[in-house]
């Protein structure tokens, strides 16, 4: 009975989206905890306009940790991530500040390494900070080489950003 309790415990208190650091492949890294990038939660071409927003929210939804515009690769483009917190992101919501360092690793298990440089609140409830958000997410991002890591807090949706350094 003892033993079928902490199995249940265990079943229910350990969190699906941190792994083994053995596997390496479509996650992402920051303080030695891993968390799993689902490869089917790719939104690419993302604009917010075009409801690819709703995408990637049914996504978050299932409790995955999804991607916009791009998986990791070095190509002028950006990794944008997003997920819950609490939840898939909750750990990397813990731990992430200025100066951290996240590594992400693509399909095939390539590291690339970014330091987080800025920080943003974008208050849900602003149409103005929201529109200032989708003119950066539209017309600038799109053509920079950074990672951006989104998850929300109450009604406010937090923002860092990194710049590849590997």
């Amino acid at each position: 009975m003892i033993a079928e309790l902490l199995i249940a415990v265990n079943l229910f208190t350990t969190p699906t989206h941190t792994v083994t650091p053995q596997i390496h492949k479509s996650q992402i890294e920051l303080n030695n905890q891993y968390y799993n990038i689902s490869e089917k939660a790719l939104v690419p071409n993302f604009n917010p306009g075009t409801g690819h927003n709703v995408v990637v929210q049914n996504y978050i939804d299932k409790g995955l940790i999804a991607t916009a515009y791009n998986h990791f690769a070095k190509d002028g483009k950006p990794t944008y991530i997003a997920g819950h917190n609490p939840g898939a992101l909750s750990g990397i919501a813990r731990d992430i500040k200025m100066g951290s360092i996240v590594t992400g690793y693509d399909n095939e298990g390539n590291a690339y390494k970014y330091k987080i440089t800025n920080h943003m609140i974008v208050p849900l409830n602003s149409l103005e900070m929201l529109q200032s958000y989708a003119d950066y997410i539209l017309y600038k991002l799109p053509h920079e080489e950074k990672l951006v890591i989104q998850y929300c807090i109450g009604n406010e949706m937090i923002l860092w950003y990194g710049d590849l350094i590997n």
